[in-house]
């Protein structure tokens, strides 16, 4: 579908891996109408199939007639009925009920059809894939009679969504729209009078054009896909941007011209490189105002209290993936904003909301999806909001809104005053604040009344840190990059004191291909002790430099630099710690051997770290350091838990050293052993000595509840997302819950889920987790993971040429001769493409069932205190 399938083929969204292809009814029978918080608000449905299927963009016109996209072109499957290319419907309500009875083709004819927006003319904006257009209705018989081309995008890319969308205009009357991530694919975006801007790579970005079609402008970059853009009353820009594959939350956006909002598409889409930012972690990158629902498709100003007075005054925003509409209050923040939601409407699972339109007497139209599906399904609705007939009318609310009260353009008006007008003292002044938009605009400033040679001189350690810092993002900003100013800059940035200014270089450098100075790159290394973010950034530097130009790029540091770094005994043991949580724990050079020398190291990190990974790494000696491990009464007892984690109660002598651990006086270590020995299969002597932990009245109760999952498998009983949420009442200790996580007899989370290097890729990235997920979201991805579909992530059946039948996750790369099917149990099988004689989407979900039922309850409490650490 529209939103959310931009991140198609990989994921597009974090829904903690639910995957099932299944395709659930959608007819409004089989399920409630979305219901609006405000009691005196209704949602009527206004249109739907067979009068409309698969909308995507709507907006109303001057006369209260409806338009919405009708898409007949995206995924269409083999067999499709329906017409042969997009269209726009026009829906007119004749007699105030609500419903649009009169459905017209108000206009026909396009491919992959995004957004459409009415304009002040009355005239029609339209945004496929590859170009925008205006529509004229001129003889004003409901229909289309001429089309106007306003700009095109000439490119090799060809995914249905990330292309061009928007809309916005300003009082000006100029066309903001945006241009997604591409897949990275070069492009040129050509205006009517012949201005033409490429990329390829960059992001996604948001561009401005005259309403003829001329002037055309790049406004900001940095996004994955800003679908869709709003104006609020004061002139300030917003947009809703989806996640990339494993960086949530979706973004609401106040975009500012030259505006970083740091996703770089060339450093992997994933969103994990060291050079991507997603809420203005790097230098000179803008953070997002708030992170929104799933799949955020629509956004628009409600000025007024029409329809309710909780919507006077705020950002209202679509969420396809998560079925509902939210009201973001925005709060002013500096120079630019915060801002929290509240659900003002909500549906069931059939609730797709993608488009969202005010009407001229301030009601709402949503367009609606219906269905998960991506594929045509040939269903559609179309809601009307408003208030209800006995309703009273809604009063306004006084101060819900920033544009009441004045204070919204007292940032607009500062970063103008800095862009444009403010002296160089005052510039540098604010480029040492901290507000990152204050600082943005200071640059812009400094750009105007400074140049190359002042900036070099800048660098000079005599100058503050924030005239550096400055210094060097105007550098990177302002060349490209083979341009000389950056290699004299280079050696400056690396040898700078302050560690900003350093990544700012390492960044650059990599971009500029500065190989002369991988030396200066692998010296900042050992510079790196207390810094992780410097030394993975060094190392992906030096291994994006010894690549050949033009090779695809893994959006980590390079396992064999990082592994040199590990086993090298002259480095910094802090430097050696940090580089071996770099590696996946299955990393072939990482033997018992030499994890034994690691852990008889002194220093407490770097052993922590070498345990750790032992637990999780089954190779030649690994029980047996495992047992030794355990047993050494020198060591932390949190320590010697890591250890335990791994021994494998199918070993004999490993199985001995846990029912040993059940001797303890320690109730951890005892807890450690009983997770060991969860679904093993017991003696009668065992299961005695299990059976008096059970009933043991001095034994914690988290002793007692492990020793009874021991005894007994888990139950296959549903439970619901309420249940499960009740169980996580109380504290929960995060260091026991990253064992969990990692644990091979646990819930298997680590087998599919990546977090800080260490896990599979089946399944989404988790290593920020904890920023961009609620506890009730998390709780509700666990219990129900088939609710949500992701494409990357749909189980596929393979059939091979030697009879073998695959099921499980495809994960394939450009150029690879293989690709790779990740099963339930985490396995993965690489397979070559030409022993794959069929293949079919369906099977059974990665990610299984009754994960919760699998851990005790204080299990569940220490697993989600981790989960929610991750920040």
């Amino acid at each position: 579908m529209y939103a959310p399938a931009t991140k198609a083929p990989a994921y597009w969204i974090w829904r903690i891996c639910g995957l099932a292809c299944v395709l659930l009814p959608a007819r409004l029978a089989d399920g409630a109408p979305p219901v609006a918080a405000d009691e005196q608000v209704e949602v009527v449905l206004a249109m739907s199939e067979p009068d409309l299927v698969t909308p995507t963009g709507i907006a109303v016109l001057a006369d209260g007639s409806v338009l919405v996209v009708e898409n007949h072109t995206h995924f269409r499957p083999p067999g499709y009925q329906g017409p042969p290319a997009d269209r726009i419907r026009r829906g007119v309500d004749l007699d105030g009920d609500g419903r649009l009875e009169q459905v017209t083709t108000f206009f026909e004819g396009t491919t992959a059809t995004m957004n459409l927006a009415t304009y002040r003319d009355g005239s029609v904006f339209v945004a496929t894939r590859r170009d925008v257009f205006r529509l004229y209705d001129d003889d004003r018989d409901g229909s289309a009679d001429r089309r106007q081309e306003i700009a095109r995008l000439e490119t090799d890319g060809d995914y249905p969504h990330n292309g061009l969308s928007g809309f916005a205009f300003d009082d000006a009357g100029r066309v903001f729209f945006g241009l997604g991530e591409n897949l990275g694919a070069a492009y040129s975006l050509i205006g009517t009078d012949g201005r033409k801007l490429g990329g390829g790579g960059e992001g996604g970005s948001i561009y401005v054009i005259e309403p003829d079609g001329t002037q055309l402008a790049r406004v900001a970059t940095g996004f994955w896909n800003p679908f869709h853009l709003a104006f609020d009353p004061q002139g300030e820009l917003f947009a809703v941007d989806n996640d990339p594959d494993s960086r949530p939350p979706c973004r609401l956006l106040h975009v500012v011209p030259h505006g970083d909002y740091g996703y770089r598409f060339r450093n992997g889409r994933k969103g994990v490189h060291p050079f991507t930012a997603w809420n203005g972690e790097l230098p000179g990158t803008l953070p997002m105002v708030a992170g929104t629902g799933e799949a955020p498709s629509g956004i628009v100003y409600c000025p007024s209290a029409a329809v309710s007075a909780d919507m006077q005054g705020s950002l209202l925003v679509t969420s396809w993936g998560d079925h509902r509409v939210d009201r973001f209050r925005l709060e002013p923040q500096g120079a630019s904003f915060r801002a929290s939601f509240e659900t003002v409407i909500r549906g069931d699972e059939n609730f797709r909301p993608v488009g969202i339109a005010l009407a001229p007497n301030g009601d709402l139209y949503l367009s609606d999806w219906v269905d998960r599906a991506y594929e045509l399904h040939g269903k559609g609705r179309v809601w009307l909001v408003r208030r209800k007939a006995t309703a009273p009318k809604a009063a306004s609310a006084p101060g819900t809104s920033v544009s009441t009260d004045g204070i919204a353009t007292a940032g607009a008006t500062r970063r103008e005053h800095l862009a444009a007008k403010a002296p160089i003292d005052e510039l540098l002044a604010a480029a040492a604040e901290s507000d990152p938009f204050v600082q943005q605009a200071a640059r812009r400033g400094l750009l105007r009344l400074s140049r190359p040679d002042d900036w070099l001189e800048w660098l000079s350690a005599e100058h503050p840190q924030s005239q550096r810092l400055a210094a060097a993002l105007l550098l990177r900003e302002s060349f490209d990059a083979g341009d000389t100013t950056l290699a004299r800059a280079a050696p400056r940035l690396l040898a700078d004191l302050d560690r900003d200014v350093r990544f700012v270089g390492i960044e650059w450098t990599t971009d500029a291909r500065l190989t002369d100075q991988r030396a200066a790159l692998a010296a900042l290394v050992d510079r790196s002790a207390n810094d992780a973010r410097q030394l993975e950034a060094a190392l992906t530097a030096m291994r994006m430099l010894d690549r050949p130009a033009g090779q695809k790029l893994e959006e980590t540091a390079g396992e064999d630099l990082v592994f040199q770094i590990v086993r090298d005994a002259a480095r910094p043991a802090a430097v050696r710690s940090a580089a071996l949580r770099l590696l996946r724990a299955n990393y072939p050079g990482l033997q018992a051997g030499m994890l034994s020398d690691l852990i008889a190291q002194p220093e407490d990190e770097l052993r922590r770290a070498a345990i750790q990974i032992l637990a999780l790494a089954p190779s030649p000696g690994q029980q047996e350091l495992l047992r030794k491990t355990v047993r050494d009464a020198r060591l932390p007892v949190a320590e010697c838990n890591d250890a335990a984690a791994g021994l494998d109660p199918r070993d004999p002598a490993s199985r001995r050293a846990l029912f040993e651990l059940l001797s303890q006086d320690e109730p951890r270590a005892v807890e450690a052993a009983l997770r060991s020995l969860s679904g093993a299969e017991l003696t009668d002597d065992e299961r005695a000595r299990l059976s008096s932990l059970v009933d043991s009245s001095t034994q914690a109760e988290s002793v007692r509840q492990l020793a009874q999952l021991a005894l007994q498998p888990p139950s296959a009983a549903e439970i619901s997302t309420g249940d499960a949420l009740s169980r996580l009442e109380g504290e929960g200790d995060p260091r026991v819950g990253r064992q969990i996580f990692f644990h091979p007899r646990g819930p298997g989370c680590y087998r599919c889920h990546r977090v800080g290097g260490w896990g599979g890729t089946a399944g989404p990235d988790l290593s920020r987790i904890g920023a961009s997920h609620d506890r009730a979201r998390l709780v509700q991805s666990i219990v129900e993971p088939a609710r949500e579909i992701a494409p990357q992530y749909v189980t596929s059946t393979l059939e091979l040429a030697d009879g073998r039948v695959l099921q499980g996750v495809v994960e394939e790369r450009p150029g690879a001769a293989e690709l790779s099917v990740t099963d339930t149990t985490g396995r993965v099988t690489t397979v070559a493409y030409g022993e794959v004689v069929a293949r079919s989407l369906g099977g059974p979900s990665i990610m299984p069932t009754g994960l919760v039922q699998r851990m005790t309850p204080q299990d569940f409490r220490h697993l989600f205190s981790w989960l929610e650490s991750l920040k």
